[in-house]
């Protein structure tokens, strides 16, 4: 708890503003984009770590221990919910005035000085804006610095903890500047959607190993607060849909004006994997927590169709006649690992339901795809939790039986089958245990070589020509399929997770660990 109490204090006191700091508009929109403040034209805003810093200084640490030059000030804002460890555990009390009281007492105790105790004034109950407050000052180690904090109730559930901070004997003058700025403040429990650039789809061309290298950055979307895994383009480009993975946000935007047009809603937990119907009719979401797969009618957003399973969801491919989805399930202990999982094969709109197959406990399913023609089910697993082998398997649908097995050293990412229909897997850690391979699955050689050591994803375009990857060094690469030669390579801000093509190849879509989604096309000379 003392720890805790420290890093409170260093967070909310110290306010040390990045060396990043710039200038922005009157008004600044969090990070998660949860948080509006509208603040004077002259000042400067910054945030880390999730506090957002006001200040009359730029460029500056603004720190408690450190005297301040008259006339400056500072304010930092940071939201307490459920997500903040130590709320709402550190506050007792109902209203804002006993939550203040509890927390004084506590940071009373904890002081950086085990001789020093910070005295602060009673807390009193006031109004900023909108929202029942509290406030208490003091004066840090008597004479350099005086502080003011705020607590502020936006909901039930959420307050926000602010922390002015002055020269010596300027609070008076400075603390109804800090109440004005705290009156602006906006929460809100969902992420403030920011739509994207208009883009003129049919002024683009279809991606190609020829063009590749002219892929543009042509918008970016805003809704999501946590990382995107799950993304999925419409066949023709005009829909997006992006899949928070610990909230299970799911939304679908309009890839020509960059609005979100639809909120998908009923997964309880985060979104493990999106795909479209190769029609563009629907859109089938897995959920990795409560264990249900959703089939969503993709023009009106409503649910059409529902499966589930103990356990989880993740990896699906849709039939090529948009009539079946083949998906895995999987089982975790009370620990968290993996101890069983399962591939099945939907017929969604009968809801007859096959298991194609039930892995061992030591083989665990984890990538699946459909061959052109529909007639074949291709997926992989890891041979055990460490990685340390692959299983490839290949089931015949007219069949209703497994044609082909094959395991070997390596840890698989993710299975297709070329334009050829020849099954593969693509590889990492395998034989000289750098780059990702390639693997040919019935004949068992390597095909190519890609120079990525660690992509999170890999996936082949429509047309099979091109295999990109997403991974850990803030990059997506476009590789040309038939020989390994890298294309091009597209920058990121944060590790890359969420890819896909639209099947007419004129829209790429990314997404990363910030939630933000990227789209990119090659414009036409």
């Amino acid at each position: 708890m003392r720890r805790t109490i420290l890093l409170l204090i260093v967070c909310l006191l110290c306010m040390a503003a990045p060396t990043l700091a710039q200038t922005f508009s009157e008004t600044y929109t969090s990070q998660d984009r949860r948080t509006t403040i509208s603040y004077p034209k002259g000042w400067f805003v910054s945030e880390e770590n999730g506090s957002i810093t006001v200040s009359t200084v730029e460029g500056e640490a603004v720190d408690i221990e450190s005297r301040l030059e008259p006339g400056t000030a500072a304010i930092s804002f940071l939201i307490l919910d459920d997500e903040t460890d130590f709320f709402p555990d550190t506050f007792e009390g109902n209203s804002p005035v006993e939550k203040l009281e509890s927390l004084i007492a506590i940071m009373q105790k904890s002081s950086f000085d085990p001789d020093t105790t910070l005295p602060f004034s009673n807390p009193i109950a006031i109004t900023i804006g909108d929202y029942p407050s509290a406030r208490t000052a003091s004066t840090y180690k008597g004479s350099r610095n005086q502080f003011v904090i705020f607590l502020i109730e936006l909901d039930d559930q959420t307050s926000a903890l602010a922390v002015g901070l002055t020269p010596a004997d300027e609070m008076i003058r400075v603390e109804p500047k800090f109440i004005d700025i705290a009156a602006t403040l906006r929460y809100s429990s969902i992420p403030a959607v920011e739509a994207g650039n208009p883009i003129n789809v049919d002024m683009l061309d279809s991606l190609t190993t020829d063009n590749a290298v002219s892929l543009t950055q042509l918008s970016t979307l805003r809704g999501h607060r946590e990382p995107v895994f799950a993304l999925a383009l419409s066949p023709d480009g005009s829909q997006l849909v992006s899949g928070g993975f610990q909230d299970g946000l799911l939304y679908v935007w309009d890839v020509r004006s960059g609005e979100r047009t639809l909120s998908l809603e009923g997964h309880q937990g985060g979104i493990q994997w999106l795909v479209f119907s190769p029609d563009g009719k629907y859109i089938a979401s897995l959920g990795g927590e409560d264990g249900t797969l959703r089939v969503w009618d993709a023009a009106t957003g409503e649910q059409s169709y529902m499966t589930e399973k103990s356990g989880g969801l993740w990896y699906a491919a849709f039939s090529p006649d948009s009539e079946s989805i083949a998906y895995i399930s999987f089982v975790r202990g009370s620990s968290g690992a993996l101890t069983s999982s399962t591939v099945w094969l939907w017929d969604f709109q009968t809801g007859e339901e096959i298991m194609l197959k039930a892995m061992p406990a030591s083989r665990f399913a984890n990538s699946i795809n459909f061959n052109a023609e529909g007639t074949q089910i291709i997926f992989c697993a890891w041979e055990d939790m460490r990685h340390e082998a692959v299983g490839t398997w290949v089931y015949d649908v007219d069949a209703g039986e497994i044609t082909l097995e094959k395991t070997w050293e390596g840890d698989p990412i993710d299975v297709y089958f070329t334009a050829s229909d020849a099954p593969i897997v693509s590889l990492k850690d395998f034989d000289s245990g750098s780059g990702t391979h390639i693997w040919d699955v019935e004949r068992e050689t390597n095909l190519i070589e890609l120079e990525d050591d660690d992509p999170f994803q890999t996936l082949l375009n429509p047309a099979r020509a091109i295999v990109g990857t997403t991974g850990m060094d803030s990059e997506a690469r476009l590789y040309d399929a038939s020989d390994g030669t890298l294309l091009t390579t597209l920058a990121h801000d944060t590790v890359v997770y969420g890819l896909a093509y639209s099947l007419d190849g004129r829209v790429v879509a990314t997404s990363d660990e910030q939630g933000v989604v990227y789209l990119w096309g090659v414009p036409l000379e």
